[in-house]
């Protein structure tokens, strides 16, 4: 491993840590895939220190295209199977509720239920108990997404971890 410092080392360093937290803070807030933060931040990490050859950025793609199915697409999914028409709203919701909603981590989760509960009202106005269990087994489904995109960036984190030390 190189330890020299020049420019271009520290610049990519403070770029890659900047990524990877913005990353981490956004597990929390839900404002940015958190996947797309991390996988960035690792890249410029490794482009500064050459922590692990390249090949290892298979695995740290994988995970990636883990965390992004299981965020918003799983989401999106369910909305579509969900709902006839407007099966986006619960998507649309979510950003909305990870943006408007200044509640860590359930802003986006109660997004897509207010979201699921618009795009099911829009077709029949009238809310019975049928529809709004509807929107909780969405909301339900966007949760266990995002509890795995919160798996897949937390594996690339430990595993960038492992890569620097061993």
């Amino acid at each position: 491993m190189d330890l020299q410092m020049t420019e271009t080392t520290i610049t990519f360093t403070i770029i890659g840590l900047i990524l990877i937290l913005s990353g981490f803070l956004s597990l929390i807030y839900q404002f940015f895939s958190s996947s797309t933060l991390t996988l960035a931040g690792i890249v410029c990490l490794n482009m500064a220190w050459h922590w692990f050859h390249w090949n290892w950025l298979i695995w740290f793609a994988f995970l990636w295209l883990v965390a992004i199915s299981c965020g918003f697409i799983i989401t999106a999914a369910e909305g579509k199977k969900a709902l006839s028409e407007n099966g986006w709203l619960p998507v649309i919701g979510a950003f909305a509720g990870a943006i408007f909603i200044p509640i860590p981590f359930f802003g986006a989760l109660i997004g897509v239920f207010l979201g699921s509960l618009l795009a099911l009202c829009m077709e029949e106005p009238k809310i019975n108990r049928e529809k709004i269990n509807l929107a909780f087994n969405i909301t339900f489904k966007s949760f266990l997404g995002l509890i795995m995109e919160i798996g897949a960036v937390i594996s690339m984190l430990i595993t960038t971890l492992f890569l620097a030390l061993f």
